[in-house]
C-alpha cells in the first residue's frame, strides 16, 4: 500500500493516492479540530483559575499559566501547536 501511495504521488495524483476499490465501504474520519480547540481553551482557563487560588505573585502566575497553556497546546496539537497561539488572545484582559 505504501508503494501504491508513493507511485500515485510521483504520478501527480495527489487527490487519489489510493485506488477506489480500497476505499469502498470506508467512512472518512470526522474533523474534531473545533472540539479539540474548545477542550484546550477550557483546560487552559481552568489552569489559570487553579493558579489564581495558589496565591502566587502575579509574575509567577503568568509564567506558570503560560507554561501550562503551551503544554496543553502541545498535547492536543503536537508539532502544530504554535498555529494555535492566537488562542492566548482569549485570555487578554479587557481594554
Amino acid at each position: 500500500m505504501a508503494a501504491t501511495i508513493a507511485e500515485q504521488h510521483v504520478d501527480g495524483h495527489i487527490g487519489a493516492l489510493l485506488p477506489k476499490p480500497l476505499l469502498e465501504g470506508k467512512k472518512p474520519v470526522g474533523d474534531r479540530e473545533v472540539l479539540r480547540v474548545a477542550v484546550a481553551v477550557v483546560l487552559i482557563a481552568g489552569g489559570f483559575v487553579g493558579l489564581a487560588f495558589l496565591g502566587l505573585p502575579d509574575m509567577a502566575t503568568v509564567a506558570a499559566g503560560t507554561a501550562w497553556a503551551v503544554l496543553i497546546l502541545m498535547a492536543f496539537f503536537g508539532s502544530n501547536w504554535a498555529r494555535y497561539l492566537p488562542v492566548f488572545e482569549l485570555f487578554k484582559p479587557g481594554p
